[in-house]
């Protein structure tokens, strides 16, 4: 994704997003300006930012995913 697209994705959704520095990007709720975050990653951005608009269903998603991972992992094929 690139940077504008960034943008203007967040924009539709109430949140802004700007550059910190060459590397730093930081992101923030257009009505809560406390509900923001940083990173050198605009997926990790894309990614806060979705988890703030469906109150984490990414993170719940990952979640769910690592225990099945785990699962698999310890399932021991009788033959």
């Amino acid at each position: 994704m690139r940077y504008k697209e960034l943008v203007c994705w967040a924009k539709k959704y109430g949140y802004t997003v700007e550059k910190e520095s060459a590397n730093i990007i930081s992101w923030y709720k257009n009505d809560n300006p406390d509900n923001c975050g940083s990173s050198d990653s605009k997926n990790k951005i894309a990614q806060d930012i979705y988890n703030d608009i469906t109150n984490g269903v990414w993170v719940e998603y990952q979640r769910e995913e690592a225990a099945r991972k785990a699962a698999e992992e310890i399932h021991i094929d009788p033959m």
